[in-house]
């Protein structure tokens, strides 16, 4: 049963939420390379074998549910590995064409189908975020080795759950986004162009 937290409780939450603005404080002029090694030494403190099998038993005798084995820090090292593989810090992409650069700074439903040729019908009408086709929902929804979810904890409803993205929410949410915009040539079609056979056609 739901319940209001304490004074005590918090207390304890904004000391915690003090201690994690003046962390990220800490980092913000990080380099790519520091920030890597920050995600490992963060990973695996909380995924080494001890320290989850640690948790999987302090779980089970919590809530005298699941299992021993520490599987869910398969979850971890996918988080690790996506973090890993895309860069996180100052110029995260460039567009030339269109005179973009984009910069990173640090920032604080579910369905199982068979068979195949229902998927695609019911992907476009379901009002679900994710549709799992021969996968046990409560694992590939937040990402597995074996499918194209990214890793996640955090799993986005859009607006069908009152969320305000739908995604996996991953190392891309977790970052404020700079765009730098320079001028460049004007890319701007012509009415006839763009309107095609209805160009000088009737008015509505």
């Amino acid at each position: 049963m739901a319940r209001a937290i304490t004074e005590q409780e918090r207390h304890v939450a904004g000391e915690m939420l003090s201690k994690a603005r003046a962390a990220m404080q800490a980092i913000e002029d990080y380099d790519q390379e520091r920030v890597d090694r920050l995600c490992r030494a963060v990973a695996s403190s909380a995924a080494n074998m001890e320290t989850a099998t640690r948790q999987a038993n302090v779980s089970v005798d919590e809530c005298g549910m699941g299992g021993r084995d520490p599987t869910r820090r398969a979850k971890v090292l996918g988080i690790l590995r996506d973090a890993l593989r895309q860069k996180s810090m100052g110029a995260i992409e460039e567009i030339p064409e269109k005179g973009i650069v984009k910069y990173a700074k640090p920032a604080g439903v579910v369905a199982a189908l068979m068979p195949n040729e229902h998927i695609h019908q019911s992907a476009l009408v379901a009002p679900v975020s994710r549709i799992m086709v021969r996968q046990p929902q409560s694992a590939s929804n937040a990402g597995t080795f074996t499918n194209g979810m990214p890793m996640t904890s955090s799993m986005g409803c859009g607006i069908w759950g009152g969320n305000s993205t739908n995604e996996n929410v991953s190392l891309k949410h977790y970052m404020n986004v700079t765009w730098v915009s320079c001028p460049i040539p004007e890319d701007r079609p012509s009415d006839e162009e763009l309107f095609g056979e209805f160009y000088n056609g009737e008015v509505f």
